[in-house]
Protein backbone atom coordinates (compact mmCIF):
# COMPACT_ATOMS: atom_id res chain seq x y z
CA UNK A 1 0.00 0.00 0.00
CA UNK A 2 1.51 3.58 -1.09
CA UNK A 3 1.02 6.21 1.22
CA UNK A 4 -2.11 8.69 1.00
CA UNK A 5 -1.83 12.71 1.32
CA UNK A 6 -4.41 15.48 1.47
CA UNK A 7 -8.16 14.80 2.68
CA UNK A 8 -10.89 13.81 0.12
CA UNK A 9 -13.93 15.83 0.62
CA UNK A 10 -16.83 14.50 0.55
CA UNK A 11 -19.29 15.04 -2.15
CA UNK A 12 -16.69 15.88 -4.88
CA UNK A 13 -15.73 14.46 -7.98
CA UNK A 14 -11.97 13.86 -8.04
CA UNK A 15 -10.46 13.37 -11.86
CA UNK A 16 -7.67 10.69 -11.61
CA UNK A 17 -4.09 11.84 -12.86
CA UNK A 18 -1.09 9.28 -12.58
CA UNK A 19 1.95 11.14 -12.71
CA UNK A 20 5.81 10.71 -12.64
CA UNK A 21 8.03 12.98 -10.85
CA UNK A 22 12.02 12.88 -10.76
CA UNK A 23 14.55 14.14 -8.13
CA UNK A 24 17.20 15.36 -10.37
CA UNK A 25 21.30 16.79 -9.40
CA UNK A 26 22.94 18.75 -11.51
CA UNK A 27 27.07 18.13 -11.03
CA UNK A 28 27.04 20.21 -7.82
CA UNK A 29 24.56 17.91 -6.61
CA UNK A 30 22.17 20.81 -6.42
CA UNK A 31 18.10 19.89 -7.08
CA UNK A 32 16.16 20.88 -9.54
CA UNK A 33 12.63 22.29 -8.67
CA UNK A 34 10.18 23.88 -11.23
CA UNK A 35 8.04 27.57 -10.97
CA UNK A 36 5.38 27.16 -12.90
CA UNK A 37 3.81 30.26 -11.75
CA UNK A 38 5.12 32.17 -8.57
CA UNK A 39 5.02 30.99 -5.60
CA UNK A 40 4.69 26.97 -6.29
CA UNK A 41 7.43 24.69 -6.81
CA UNK A 42 7.21 20.99 -8.24
CA UNK A 43 9.86 18.40 -9.07
CA UNK A 44 10.18 17.88 -12.84
CA UNK A 45 7.42 15.80 -13.85
CA UNK A 46 3.49 15.78 -14.99
CA UNK A 47 1.23 13.34 -15.73
CA UNK A 48 1.18 10.38 -17.90
CA UNK A 49 -0.85 10.40 -21.08
CA UNK A 50 -2.43 7.57 -22.26
CA UNK A 51 -0.50 4.49 -23.38
CA UNK A 52 2.75 6.11 -21.87
CA UNK A 53 4.71 4.16 -19.02
CA UNK A 54 5.94 6.08 -16.21
CA UNK A 55 9.03 6.69 -17.49
CA UNK A 56 8.08 7.48 -20.98
CA UNK A 57 6.02 10.64 -18.99
CA UNK A 58 8.94 11.63 -17.39
CA UNK A 59 11.44 11.54 -19.83
CA UNK A 60 9.26 13.95 -21.90
CA UNK A 61 8.26 15.83 -19.44
CA UNK A 62 11.69 16.46 -18.69
CA UNK A 63 12.20 17.65 -22.28
CA UNK A 64 8.63 20.19 -22.25
CA UNK A 65 9.86 21.56 -18.98
CA UNK A 66 13.54 21.96 -19.19
CA UNK A 67 14.54 21.09 -22.46
CA UNK A 68 17.53 18.51 -21.84
CA UNK A 69 17.00 14.96 -22.54
CA UNK A 70 17.17 12.91 -19.23
CA UNK A 71 17.75 9.22 -18.20
CA UNK A 72 15.72 7.56 -15.79
CA UNK A 73 17.40 5.15 -12.90
CA UNK A 74 15.56 4.33 -9.84
CA UNK A 75 11.85 3.84 -8.46
CA UNK A 76 11.74 6.06 -5.26
CA UNK A 77 8.13 5.01 -4.33
CA UNK A 78 4.34 6.02 -5.10
CA UNK A 79 2.13 7.76 -3.24
CA UNK A 80 -1.63 9.39 -4.07
CA UNK A 81 -2.54 12.85 -2.86
CA UNK A 82 -5.78 14.33 -2.75
CA UNK A 83 -5.68 17.86 -3.58
CA UNK A 84 -8.07 20.98 -5.37
CA UNK A 85 -6.50 22.91 -7.99
CA UNK A 86 -6.76 26.64 -8.17
CA UNK A 87 -9.08 26.37 -10.90
CA UNK A 88 -11.48 24.49 -7.93
CA UNK A 89 -11.31 21.09 -9.44
CA UNK A 90 -10.51 18.25 -7.27
CA UNK A 91 -7.76 15.30 -8.46
CA UNK A 92 -6.35 12.70 -7.08
CA UNK A 93 -2.36 12.25 -8.41
CA UNK A 94 -1.18 8.94 -8.08
CA UNK A 95 2.73 9.66 -8.56
CA UNK A 96 5.54 7.85 -9.03
CA UNK A 97 8.70 9.30 -8.08
CA UNK A 98 12.57 8.23 -9.86
CA UNK A 99 15.73 9.63 -9.31
CA UNK A 100 16.65 10.44 -13.06
CA UNK A 101 19.42 12.75 -14.22
CA UNK A 102 20.38 15.23 -17.63
CA UNK A 103 22.48 13.98 -20.55
CA UNK A 104 21.77 16.40 -23.25
CA UNK A 105 21.03 20.28 -23.35
CA UNK A 106 18.35 20.88 -26.49
CA UNK A 107 17.91 23.51 -28.44
CA UNK A 108 14.96 24.39 -26.82
CA UNK A 109 13.91 26.59 -23.74
CA UNK A 110 11.76 24.42 -21.08
CA UNK A 111 8.37 25.71 -20.68
CA UNK A 112 8.96 26.68 -17.01
CA UNK A 113 11.72 28.39 -15.05
CA UNK A 114 13.84 26.12 -12.64
CA UNK A 115 15.34 26.29 -9.61
CA UNK A 116 18.51 24.57 -8.30
CA UNK A 117 19.19 24.58 -5.01
CA UNK A 118 20.54 21.75 -1.89
CA UNK A 119 18.38 18.88 -1.70
CA UNK A 120 18.16 19.58 2.28
CA UNK A 121 16.84 22.30 1.38
CA UNK A 122 13.88 21.86 -0.62
CA UNK A 123 11.07 20.33 1.94
CA UNK A 124 9.58 23.64 2.72
CA UNK A 125 9.67 25.11 -1.06
CA UNK A 126 8.10 22.19 -2.48
CA UNK A 127 4.14 22.89 -2.65
CA UNK A 128 3.05 19.29 -2.48
CA UNK A 129 3.04 17.10 0.66
CA UNK A 130 3.53 14.07 -1.13
CA UNK A 131 6.64 15.44 -2.88
CA UNK A 132 7.85 16.09 0.59
CA UNK A 133 7.55 12.74 1.65
CA UNK A 134 9.19 11.25 -1.75
CA UNK A 135 12.10 13.92 -0.58
CA UNK A 136 12.87 12.39 2.58
CA UNK A 137 12.70 8.80 0.68
CA UNK A 138 15.17 10.66 -2.16
CA UNK A 139 17.30 12.29 0.91
CA UNK A 140 17.71 8.80 3.28
CA UNK A 141 18.62 6.80 0.07
CA UNK A 142 15.65 4.70 -0.06
CA UNK A 143 13.71 3.04 -2.97
CA UNK A 144 10.96 0.66 -3.15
Amino acid sequence: MHPAFGQKLAGRDYVERPGAYAFILDAEGRLALIRPQAGRHFLPGGGIEAGETPTDCLLREIVEEMGWRGRVTTELGQATLFTQGIDGRCWTIRAHYFRAYLIERLPMDGEHDCLWMPPSHAAPLLTRESDRWALGRFLLGRAD
